[in-house]
């Protein structure tokens, strides 16, 4: 199944647009090292980030500000996280930039951080960063984008990993959300962006200073998910997995996720949509939209074994 859904990609690889194009070969090329996939990142690598140099690098950054829509923050859970993206418009604003400034540098050995004054105000964003970490509902809320801001600020982009509120985050996993099908994808994303973002998005193994706690989130997430499997979707479930991996958690559930996923191939092609359970993402049915849990899929596959090269 992993091997077809890989191929399936691979062979369509021109039909997706560019971000599809870039999210699947830089996420299994992190994974894996293989050839494969830094062949196509050296391909996109002039629409990504040029040749590297300020010039290039500040009209990537400009480019991607004055393309930013509304539809940004917007796909899960939309009503509750409105009014906190309202609240903090500067989280839109900054993300996108940060996560390219971090490939550049971990794909292709670009450090352009130093480019990003001349598009953010640096004490706005450090002003962010304060107030976001004393918003407990606001951490709970935005999830993925509270979690990645936090990582890609203090420990990327500033490297001062210790200002990010891990135990913080883990608490408010706890403590902070009811027991609504929202709220529980919430917390998903929350713990497993916590893990995903301290590996700088599957480039090295985790800080052992917060190894225990990130495996207690994989055990709290497990414990829940025994429970309710059938209610999670399957993008949840592979996520999932793909972070007990970073973690070093051997999750019982792995063999009922890849089995769920195998009884879930499309009709349309050789890749999995959700079809098995009672929250599926019914509108995500093409290979474009479902880009995303394939290519956790395939990563979920195999050990998580990070490796110092570059590409190109």
């Amino acid at each position: 199944m992993f091997e077809e859904v890989n191929n399936y990609y691979l062979s369509r690889m021109a039909d997706l647009p560019f971000e599809k194009q870039f999210h699947f070969a830089s996420r299994l090329w992190l994974w894996t090292g293989k050839k494969t996939y830094a062949d196509i990142l050296l391909r996109l690598k002039p629409q990504f980030c040029d040749d590297g140099s300020p010039d290039a690098v500040n009209k990537v950054l400009g480019d991607l500000l004055a393309s930013q829509n509304s539809d940004f923050g917007s796909k899960n859970a939309a009503v509750e996280r409105a009014p906190y993206f309202a609240h903090y418009p500067l989280l839109r604003q900054v993300l996108p930039l940060l996560f390219r400034l971090l490939f550049m540098k971990t794909i292709y050995n670009i450090d352009a951080r130093r480019e990003l004054k001349n598009h953010v105000d640096l004490d706005a964003v450090d002003k962010l960063a304060l107030e976001l970490a004393n918003d407990r509902e606001a951490i709970a809320i935005l999830s993925t984008y509270a979690c990645n801001f936090f990582y890609l600020w203090h420990s990327f982009f500033k490297e001062s990993p210790k200002d990010i509120p891990v135990l913080q985050m883990y608490e408010i996993g706890l403590t902070a959300y009811d027991f609504s099908l929202t709220h529980r994808k919430l917390q998903f994303y929350l713990y497993t962006h916590c893990i995903i973002g301290d590996s700088y998005f599957y480039k090295r193994n985790l800080p052992l200073e917060n190894l225990q706690v990130y495996r207690n989130m994989c055990e709290n997430l497990e414990n829940y998910l025994s429970a309710n499997f059938r209610d999670i979707n399957l993008d949840n479930k592979c996520e999932f997995i793909v972070a007990c991996s970073i973690a070093g958690f051997s999750s019982k559930l792995k063999s009922a996720v890849h089995d769920e996923a195998s009884r879930s191939m499309s009709p349309n092609g050789n890749f999995i949509i959700d079809r098995h359970n009672n929250n599926p993402q019914a509108g995500k049915i093409t290979p474009e939209e479902s880009e995303h849990r394939n290519v956790l899929l395939i990563m979920s596959s195999t050990d998580f074994k990070p490796f110092d090269q570059v590409v190109g």
